[in-house]
């Protein structure tokens, strides 16, 4: 068992549709369970120097995220831990440093107001 589960809202949204030229996605939400965490100092350092002010934290969670992906026009899943800010889905591996359980290391970055 993961440490720290909570429960966490998901936003996912789908397959984009085309109309009058504009793509439109429709957002579903959900939820998951994952242990919510700060990056440590040493994530923070291996960060791009004009991204280590931004607000991002890391999730443990046996659910599988999804990043945006160009090919397919997807966009990135958010998450939402306590009904305020959104998150989106950087980055997603597998995590299997010495725990006996299968997870996912997922890395979000808080969204600014407008993208929310």
């Amino acid at each position: 068992m993961i440490l720290g589960l909570r429960t966490l809202n998901l936003r996912r949204y789908s397959v984009p549709t085309w109309a009058a030229g504009r793509a439109t996605a429709t957002p579903a939400t959900s939820t998951f369970l994952g242990s919510w965490q700060p990056l440590n100092g040493r994530e923070i350092a291996m960060l791009p120097e004009g991204e280590r002010s931004s607000d991002r934290a890391k999730i443990y969670t046996t659910t599988l995220l999804n990043t945006s992906e160009q090919g397919t026009k997807i966009q990135a899943d958010e998450v939402n831990r306590d009904g305020f800010a959104w998150f989106k889905v950087l980055k997603v591996g597998p995590y299997f440093d010495e725990s006996p359980i299968p997870h996912y290391r997922v890395e979000v970055v808080r969204l600014q107001e407008a993208d929310a």
